[in-house]
């Protein structure tokens, strides 16, 4: 495949840049140089996936990275530090133990809980989302039917989460349990062909 820049995220302390290159497998790590007058980027570091696995989506916590792919349908963790650039620490199956990988099901969108406590990943074909705690550790807590087909996205916002339902027209609501970071079903209501939902 050729490169295939999907995602860009920004670090916390606004001096990184983190890019999954879905096309090449590969997370890379640049630093943002700023003169007063221009920006430009110096490579980092790189972490090169298992070919086909097609790195997707990112989000930060500190110097904590949790990246979800596509096709192979995982989460991973990585630490980044400026000495030591981008480390993987480990990475789980987005399936339940009883499915295969399969192309019909992948990894889509993953959003991290408002207390930072836990994550939410979504997985199409499968259309569920996936809730995992994150401290002290990764352990997966919850899996849960989205209420619809292609979870495309997810949004917290305050005490619930939303979940674009691109295939079936629809964003359903979930209310979040704070301690657990447990999800229950709480409506849904219909809009057409949803792909992204963000708090302005």
């Amino acid at each position: 495949m050729h490169s295939h820049i999907h995602c860009i995220q920004l670090s916390e302390d606004g001096n990184y840049l983190f890019i999954t290159d879905l096309g090449d497998d590969k997370l890379l790590a640049y630093k943002i140089i700023f003169d007063g007058v221009s920006f430009d980027l110096e490579y980092c570091s790189q972490y090169n996936f298992t070919r086909g696995s097609q790195p997707r989506h990112i989000v930060i916590n500190g110097g904590d990275l949790y990246l979800i792919t596509e096709a192979s349908c995982e989460l991973y963790h990585f630490t980044f530090s400026e000495m030591d650039g981008l480390k993987f620490l480990n990475k789980f199956s987005l399936l339940p133990d009883n499915l295969s990988l399969s192309s019909d099901y992948t990894g889509c969108a993953i959003k991290l809980s408002q207390n930072k406590k836990f994550l939410y990943v979504s997985v199409r074909g499968l259309d569920n989302i996936c809730v995992f705690s994150i401290s002290p550790h990764l352990d997966l807590k919850q899996y849960i039917y989205c209420y619809g087909k292609t979870p495309r996205d997810l949004l917290v916002l305050d005490d619930y989460l939303l979940c674009a339902n691109q295939n079936s027209n629809s964003i359903s609501i979930f209310d979040i349990n704070e301690k657990t970071g447990e999800l229950c079903y709480n409506n849904v209501f219909n809009i057409a062909h949803p792909a992204c939902i963000i708090n302005l």
